[in-house]
Parts: C-alpha cells; sequence; structure tokens
C-alpha cells in the first residue's frame, strides 16, 4: 500500500471525529482501474477503523455504483452537467448509462434551462445507480466479510470484528 494510504488510515484511527474524506476522480484516480482501486482501498479502511466514512467524491460520477456497493453515504460533486451545457449538450440517459446528445441555442441565448435540465436530470440518473447497487450489497461494517485488511493481514476469524 502507497504511504499516503497508511498515513491516512493513521490518521482516521487516531482521529475519531473525522469521518468526511474527499477523494479525487478528474487526473490519477479518473481510470476505472485507479478510481475502484482507490475506492477499495477507502472502503478497506473503513472497516480497518470500525466506522462508517462519508466519501466525497469530487468528479466520480463514473464509479456511482462502485462506491455505493462500498459505503452508507457519499458526497457527488461533478461539474459535468454544467461544463456540458457550456458545451451545448444535453442529459440523455441510454440504458442506465449517461448519454449527452447535442442541443442548439440562439447566440446570446442564456444555457440557465439548459443547465438546470442536466442537473436535473443527472440526478436523477444517480438515483436510480443507487437504488440497483444498494440492493446488492452486504453492510461494509459487516463483521462476517471475508477480506484483506489494508495492513495485508487475512482476516482469518470472519466471525469477529477487526
Amino acid at each position: 500500500m502507497p504511504g499516503d494510504w497508511r498515513f491516512w488510515r493513521e490518521y482516521l484511527t487516531t482521529n475519531s471525529s473525522v469521518r468526511v474524506v474527499a477523494i479525487e476522480f478528474q487526473t490519477g484516480n479518473r481510470t476505472p482501474r485507479e478510481g475502484r482501486k482507490a475506492l477499495d482501498t477507502l472502503a478497506r479502511i473503513q472497516e480497518d477503523i470500525g466506522r462508517f466514512l462519508h466519501p466525497v467524491l469530487v468528479g466520480g460520477g463514473q464509479f456511482i455504483d462502485f462506491v455505493a456497493e462500498r459505503f452508507d453515504k457519499f458526497t457527488l460533486m461533478d461539474s459535468e452537467p454544467f461544463m456540458k451545457a457550456i458545451k451545448r449538450r444535453a442529459f440523455e440517459p441510454k440504458a442506465g448509462q449517461r448519454s449527452w446528445r447535442e442541443s442548439y441555442s440562439l447566440e446570446r441565448q442564456p444555457l440557465d434551462n439548459l443547465v438546470l435540465r442536466n442537473i436535473e436530470g443527472y440526478s436523477e440518473w444517480v438515483e436510480s445507480r443507487l437504488g440497483s447497487a444498494r440492493t446488492r450489497r452486504p453492510s461494509p461494517l459487516d463483521p462476517r466479510v471475508v477480506g484483506e485488511r489494508i495492513d495485508g493481514a487475512a482476516n482469518k476469524n470472519p466471525t469477529q470484528p477487526r
């Protein structure tokens, strides 16, 4: 495990009042592999410290299903609905996936309505993804869940909390 994650595990262990953790997905964690790896690591930290964490996902809309299966609560901050509106794109989900169609406006026509529709549509899409993901997951702090701990040790007695 990289040193940064070890630092945060120790920090969160020592500072029990800290529950909200920001994690960004616009640069290094943007790829599916790296983003899932970061979320898995944070979920293992949550298990190791024995309390629920509340991740703030910055630009992490592509990981909604993945994070919903690992955390009870989280916050998504995503500029995509706004940025797509600036580029004259309207949110139009297809088969549960994010999709954007070209939208036209007159010169100097305000984009307020398009921004609002994009935010509303994107929010509805997030809510729909949450429903399906939440029905598939066990409680993230269920002591019967067997897995690898963040320190690399195996949980040898799955009936005992870590």
